[in-house]
């Protein structure tokens, strides 16, 4: 629009100035020899004008039929480069689907077609190559491409990647600190260096480069403090395996410190205590960690705190759970705990009443099977016990340390499991895997629909 506006404005001018050229009076004589010519004036200046603008013309044409080698050559050359896109393209598409021998016949074709496209021509050349089983070559020309400043991240990727499919991984980890010390700036490479740190067990290292990522949002904040948490009670595990009990335990303070609902340095701090016999510290830990998250381990612990001649007034040992409770008196934890202690002192009535309380919230098949409990040896009542029995069959299992990528039950916290999983490990109830659409088999069979859900 603009430009069709400047056009009739420049039209107009134009033609103004024709019109006011040829409206000037007087007269112009040319006289040579025995010729004389008379024009009118602005008859002669329009003439003029267009002998310049003719002039102009002719002299741009012979300047652009000049350039036509130089032309076609810039044609050439973009027709080719668009055909060296092309070729990468399709080398791409054929490194994806699997098959490196077209791969690397497109890589070749690039590199001839389109040589200012050259990283990404040895690039596809590097991977056709390591498909092929040719890892000298690859890695020749990874190496090539961490030279250029420009492509030195993806020669770096790449040569990493060749040396971990070998099982070189103290080699793949020494070249990623080398790309990111020749680029500080460049924080992409942090968290792939944090994971090899970790699969390689370094955990001061993961430590430090820990502190770097919570720098950047290149990793999500709680899961940050709760891999600090881990790394710490992990150095805290090997320390207490060479019976350095007091560096063990500064391990696992900084890990609560860090995360304070991280339940594992929670447990190996509250036995430390228990075995240096501080009571006081005991109390105040299982206290606090209740209200983040209660554990039945916590609950014994802190029922071992009550002396044996406390524990002997009516209802001493009911009253010292309740005040445990008390710091979490809504969690299925607090009313199975009281009900435990409640069923030890023969209180069937309050543990019924605390149990079906959650039972109501969650069921879980500890509640079931002490309901059962209740029924026999307080009720006396077997069919009632039997329909409790019955109930604890389909309900969900109890909490236990479940790693939440595979699904897997371990026995005790561990802060990775295979294949390369890196705490993940937590107390929850297990998934449970729920099968409707069941027909009898002597019917029609209804398609079976599975559905993963969690427990909670």
């Amino acid at each position: 629009m603009i430009q069709t506006f400047w056009y009739m404005i420049k039209l107009a001018i134009v033609i103004v100035g024709v019109v006011w050229l040829l409206s000037l009076d007087g007269a112009v004589v040319l006289e040579w020899d025995a010729y004389k010519v008379t024009a009118h004036t602005g008859f002669f200046l329009f003439l003029i004008a267009l002998g310049v603008l003719l002039v102009t013309w002719v002299t741009r044409g012979a300047i652009w039929f000049e350039n036509i080698p130089k032309l076609w050559k810039i044609y050439r050359k973009e027709k080719q480069r668009e055909q060296g896109h092309v070729a990468i393209l399709r080398g791409l598409t054929a490194l994806s689907a699997g098959d490196a021998k077209i791969a690397e016949y497109q890589a070749q074709r690039a590199q001839k077609l389109s040589p200012a496209e050259d990283g990404l021509a040895q690039l596809l050349s590097a991977h056709a190559a390591r498909m092929n089983g040719r890892t000298d070559e690859a890695e020749a020309r990874f190496q090539n491409l961490a030279k250029n400043k420009e492509t030195a991240m993806l020669g770096y990727q790449g040569l990493i990647k060749t040396a971990y499919e070998q099982g070189q991984e103290e080699k793949a980890l020494s070249l990623a600190y080398q790309a990111y010390n020749k680029n500080h700036k460049n924080k992409d490479f942090l968290p792939r260096i944090y994971e090899m740190e970790c699969e390689s067990r370094a955990w001061s290292a993961a430590l430090k480069t820990l502190s770097r990522l919570e720098k950047t949002s290149l990793m999500d904040k709680y899961k940050m403090k709760r891999d600090r948490a881990a790394l710490l009670t992990q150095m805290g595990l090997e320390a207490k395996q060479t019976e350095q009990f007091t560096l063990a335990s500064e391990k696992f303070a900084a890990a609560l410190k860090a995360c304070p609902d991280f339940l594992p340095a929670a447990l190996e701090l509250a036995a430390y205590y228990l075995r240096q016999k501080d009571t006081r510290r005991l109390k105040k830990l299982i206290e606090n960690q209740w209200r983040n998250a209660p554990h039945p381990e916590l609950a014994k612990l802190w029922m071992d705190l009550l002396s044996t001649r406390k524990a002997q007034k009516p209802n001493a040992r009911l009253d010292w759970i309740k005040r445990l409770s008390a710091n979490n008196p809504d969690h299925i934890e607090s009313k199975i705990a009281i009900a435990k202690v409640a069923m030890e002192d023969g209180l069937w009535g309050e543990a019924r009443g605390y149990l079906l309380k959650a039972e109501a919230e969650a069921p879980r098949q500890t509640i079931y099977r002490m309901l059962e409990e209740i029924a026999h040896c307080s009720d006396h009542d077997n069919d009632k016990a039997r329909i409790w029995a019955d109930k604890g069959i389909d309900a969900p299992a109890d909490p236990a340390w479940m790693c939440e990528n595979t699904g897997r039950i371990y026995a005790e916290w561990q802060i990775s499991t295979p294949p390369n999983n890196f705490n993940t490990i937590k107390w929850r109830a297990p998934r449970r895997l729920q099968i409707s659409g069941i027909t009898s088999p002597y019917g029609t069979a209804n398609a079976l629909n599975l559905e993963n859900f969690i427990d909670r």
